[in-house]
C-alpha cells in the first residue's frame, strides 16, 4: 500500500501527458506552416498576375 501524503502516478500517465504536449505543438507547428504557405502562394500568385 501507498502512503497516504504521497500521491502515485504512473509513469504510463506522465508519458501519455508528455505524449499529448508534444502532438498539441506539432499541431500547432502545421497549422503555422499550413497558414504561412498559404501567404506564399497567395503572394506568387498577385505578383505573378500583375
Amino acid at each position: 500500500m501507498l502512503p497516504h501524503g504521497h500521491p502515485h502516478r504512473c509513469r504510463a500517465i506522465v508519458e501519455e501527458s508528455e505524449n499529448d504536449r508534444e502532438e498539441r505543438i506539432l499541431a500547432i507547428l502545421g497549422i503555422i506552416g499550413t497558414v504561412l504557405n498559404l501567404l506564399v502562394v497567395i503572394f506568387v500568385y498577385i505578383y505573378t498576375t500583375f
